[in-house]
């Protein structure tokens, strides 16, 4: 995907960067040039509701959005995503009872920590077993979070390594 987008993005860059109209300060792109970024959007709600996964549709989304801001330099378009994301986000909320237990579970694991939330509990407790230096390598015990391997690997991390080792970690990985 991101190869597509760079090729589409360098091949139409031009068209994309002109704004002629304005709104409150806002400018507007013309529809044949805003008609990709709302593909794309639609392309992420198709993910968020079919596949139940946020992050991975705010990825693809977010990922084409930060593209076509690089490659324009227009804010207005970073605008309109986050709009166009977030009407998704809500009106999915609205309409799918999974995107509202999720958002539910996010806002408050505890109340669920026995049912739906069990394994963001268990990350979270792994994290505040880790502390600001952590339990030491192999010390931990991932395996009381479901799938710490895949899924939730930064509460392993952060129990055996604590909250230096993280931040270490995402440095080393920046560098």
């Amino acid at each position: 995907l991101p190869i597509f987008f760079a090729g589409y993005l360098a091949r139409r860059r031009l068209s994309m960067q002109s704004i002629q109209k304005r709104w409150l300060g806002i400018g507007i792109p013309r529809w044949r040039d805003a008609g990709p970024i709302i593909i794309a959007w639609g392309f992420s709600l198709m993910i968020l509701i079919s596949q139940r996964d946020l992050g991975t549709s705010l990825l693809f989304f977010g990922l084409f959005v930060g593209m076509l801001y690089l490659a324009t330099g227009q804010r207005t378009w970073l605008a309109l995503g986050f709009g166009l994301f977030s009407a998704g986000a809500f009106i999915a909320y609205q309409l799918f009872s999974h995107v509202k237990l999720r958002t539910t579970v996010w806002i408050d694991p505890f109340s669920y920590a026995h049912d739906e939330a069990y394994q963001l509990v268990q990350g979270l407790y792994g994290f505040a077993s880790g502390g600001i230096f952590g339990r030491g390598l192999g010390q931990g015990f991932s395996w009381l979070v479901p799938y710490a391997k895949s899924d939730f690997i930064l509460s392993a991390f952060g129990e055996e390594l604590g909250y230096v080792g993280l931040v270490s970690l995402v440095l080393l990985y920046a560098l």
